[in-house]
């Protein structure tokens, strides 16, 4: 122990300085610890021992019996910092006259170097501000040239310790992003962040591959690549709303029984759109709002577990588009309620599923948020992207009964016109472009059947006279002033199609970016973005775009590519092994099909879930928006048995016209979804690829088989569902109105059957359904 007495009125003096800079007084009481260390006076090791030791001690006065379980780590490290804080003012008060402080506080608040300040003392790097990290960080990058080389370790250190503050800490996303980013990009991202914590993973994702193609060799790639204005809620700020709205006690509720959940989920919605924020994060979203200036926006997750290396978490929380056409205090107001609604989220029992699923339920999730500005061109009233969609590096089936080749897999594109909100679920009658960028000629719209007029029939835009995000059918929209329409559309004229050129009276537009696909670079160009980001992650990715074409030279137009999301794909171990095996006679044949093939091996299916068309036909309208939760009240009653689910009707659609609305949560626990097309020539499958369903199926290694009756190579055995009895009385009731519409069939005994398995060979090009 040091000699000096103890100053009490020194030590009193500090704090009553430090409580005048709430903003400056981590910097300042940093420097205090580094001038101690510097000094001698202090060992960074025997000080953190103390620290440790006084933060126990002050849990025991606070009567906790078993801190370890009482208390969680952020309370923990908060309660560290406070002790760290108090004991470093008392050292500084025994060692240092009150004029020494004043000094170092002048010369902080004046932003001048103090006096024998190091560069980087580590030993208090991991405590450090934010802002000292960046601060000792451009100290370094401003030095010349040759003696900055010896301080390259000590940046790459600052850079892991400020994606980990302020981004991500997640150790995969951490080793690519460290060599990506510089002390100014971080900079950049701290200056849009609001609160504290990490950002999240979509927003990780977001900067870091729009990062990774702005530096990228191609010139093309690098000029196309634009800027996107976006903010980023903190996620410790996910945890001062549930605070100071008093709903913590919430966080247990994820324990609880799932139907109970369901039940209350509606009033948990009510208390968070009832929560109020803190003043200094209400002042902040309105800078933000001030910076947007009447532009459009849209409001996403980013949960610390989001579009992660492990899990997607693909569309299980909401987005929220405001046009931001009124006052900004009316933005303001749409901007909280959209994020008092995605904290909400967070409970839904659908979400807690499926981390109970994935194992990650005792995983501390939390919640930061990202608000993008809207790009887009103006048509009349109208805001939209000329271009929106979703893209793949990889591809993890084949098309159409061919052996699939991995060397010629360049993934594909799932294109729209106007906003992308279109591309990533399916909706009712629209038929998105999928592009297949080994072969972008060859594009591919629907299963079913060969009609090119099978297209986008209607369009996500911005009303920025009605102040609405609306969905409008493309000839309300379209018209010849819209200078890109040439480019993604055809006309339908005298029972062909036909180029669009000036004067020309179509009977109807036909969205199918036929010009821009044949006569630009754009394919190209996206492949090549593709395979940049599958190679710097070393894993194949997924991204969200948003295109602008600049049409200064008309015959070849420019690309403006906003990269909306970016997060590598996770495949189920299920889906990569190529499983050989024996020929199945045909008597023992349930389904056989060569459309959108997997790799895998399903044994020992007992019971199949059918939705039956013809009793779906005869539900009122309103009865079939119930179908989904009825489905997922008999997905959760077979938890833990061995199904499948079969239905006639596209999956996972928008709205029950041409298809049934589940979530992922509603159909969790089947091995297989089963998707029959060609029975009724008014509902029509299209590739479900890339959409939110299909992506939380391929992770969970779900299985989704297509079947077009209508394909000679296509089998079906209609008898099955014809003859074997319904027991679903057994397992779930459902409503008198239901019982007929879905149907629990036993596989075992039909044909003295002892149940059901499923081969997926790419190999073969051949899934089959089959009785042992």
């Amino acid at each position: 122990m040091p000699n000096n007495s103890y100053n009490s009125n020194t030590l009193f003096s500090i704090q009553i300085i430090l409580g005048q800079y709430p903003i400056l007084r981590d910097r300042i009481s940093e420097y205090m610890y580094n001038r101690l260390i510097q000094d001698g006076f202090i060992t960074f090791t025997d000080f953190e021992e103390r620290v440790r030791d006084f933060a126990l001690m002050s849990q025991k006065r606070e009567g906790l019996q078993n801190p370890f379980a009482q208390e969680g780590q952020n309370v923990w490290e908060n309660r560290l910092q406070r002790v760290r804080e108090q004991l470093i003012n008392i050292e500084f008060s025994q060692h240092y006259p009150l004029d020494v402080f004043s000094e170092l506080v002048d010369a902080i608040v004046q932003n001048r170097q103090t006096e024998k300040q190091p560069l980087f003392m580590w030993h208090n790097l991991e405590f450090a501000s934010v802002d000292t990290i960046f601060e000792q960080a451009l100290a370094i990058e401003r030095r010349p040239a040759a003696e900055r080389k010896q301080y390259e370790a000590t940046l790459m250190g600052a850079k892991v310790v400020l994606i980990r503050k302020m981004i991500s800490s997640q150790l995969q996303y951490i080793e690519i992003a460290k060599k990506i980013f510089s002390i100014r990009d971080l900079i950049e991202i701290n200056k849009h962040r609001i609160g504290k914590g990490c950002i999240g993973g979509k927003s990780a994702g977001m900067i870091l591959s729009r990062r990774i193609l702005q530096d990228a060799a191609d010139e093309e790639i690098r000029s196309a690549i634009s800027d996107m204005e976006s903010y980023f809620i903190g996620a410790d700020e996910y945890f001062s709303f549930l605070s100071i709205n008093d709903l913590l006690d919430l966080l247990d509720s994820k324990y609880g029984d799932e139907d109970e959940l369901q039940k209350r989920y509606p009033e948990i919605v009510q208390k968070f759109i009832k929560g109020n924020f803190q003043k200094e994060i209400v002042d902040s979203l309105g800078r933000v709002i001030h910076e947007i200036n009447g532009k459009p926006f849209i409001v996403r997750s980013s949960s610390l577990l989001e579009d992660s290396f492990g899990h997607a978490f693909t569309g299980m929380y909401e987005s929220f588009v405001i046009p931001n056409q009124g006052s900004p205090e009316e933005g303001l107001q749409q901007l909280q309620n959209a994020i008092r609604k995605i904290y909400a989220s967070s409970f839904d029992p659908k979400v807690l599923a499926y981390r109970s699923r994935n194992g990650l339920i005792d995983y501390r999730e939390s919640m930061g948020i990202l608000i993008q500005v809207i790009a887009g061109n103006h048509l009349g009233n109208f805001l939209f992207p000329d271009v929106a969609g979703i893209g793949s590096s990889k591809t993890a089936f084949i098309w159409h009964g061919e052996p699939y080749d991995a060397a010629k897999d360049e993934g594909f594109l799932r294109m729209v016109f106007g906003m992308g909100t279109r591309a990533i679920r399916r909706t009712g009658n629209d038929f998105p472009q999928i592009v297949v960028l080994n072969d972008p000629c060859s594009s591919k719209t629907v299963f079913s059947v060969n009609n090119p007029l099978l297209s986008q029939s209607e369009i996500d835009v911005i009303n920025l006279k009605t102040n609405e995000f609306q969905s409008l059918d493309i000839e309300d929209v379209l018209n010849e002033k819209y200078p890109i329409l040439p480019w993604v559309a055809q006309a339908y004229q005298n029972d062909t199609l036909q180029t669009i050129t000036r004067g020309i009276d179509p009977d109807r537009y036909v969205i199918n970016f036929r010009e821009l696909v044949k006569k630009t670079s754009f394919t190209r160009l996206m492949r090549d973005m593709l395979q940049l980001l599958e190679r710097t992650y070393k894993n194949p990715v997924f991204i969200e775009f948003t295109v602008l074409m600049n049409l200064d030279n008309p015959g070849s137009p420019n690309f403006q590519i906003q990269i909306d999301k970016c997060r590598p794909i996770n495949i189920s171990e299920k889906m990569k092994k190529l499983n050989i095996f024996e020929p199945v006679s045909q008597e023992k044949i349930l389904l056989s099909t060569n459309l959108f093939v997997q790799n895998g091996l399903i044994k020992d299916v007992d019971y199949i879930v059918y939705v039956d068309p013809d009793e779906y036909k005869k539900l009122p309208r309103k009865d079939c928006a119930e179908l989904p939760e009825m489905i997922g009240l008999v997905n959760r009653a077979l938890l833990h048995q061995r199904f499948i689910i079969l239905g006639m009707n596209r999956w996972g659609t928008s709205g029950d016209t041409n298809g049934l609305p589940v979530r992922y949560g509603d159909i969790s626990n089947t091995l297989a979804l089963i998707e029959i097309s060609g029975y009724d020539p008014n509902k029509i499958s299209d590739p479900p690829m890339g959409t939110q369903i299909y992506q939380n199926l391929l992770e969970a290694g779900i299985f989704m088989i297509l079947l077009n009756r209508q394909s000679e190579e296509g089998y079906f055995d209609e008898n099955f569902f014809k003859t074997q009895q319904n027991v679903m009385k057994n397992w779930c009731s459902l409503p008198e109105k239901f019982e007929k519409c879905i149907r629990l069939l036993p596989t075992s005994g039909y044909h003295n059957s002892q149940g059901l398995d499923i081969a997926l060979n790419q190999e073969l090009g051949k899934t089959i359904i089959y009785f042992k």
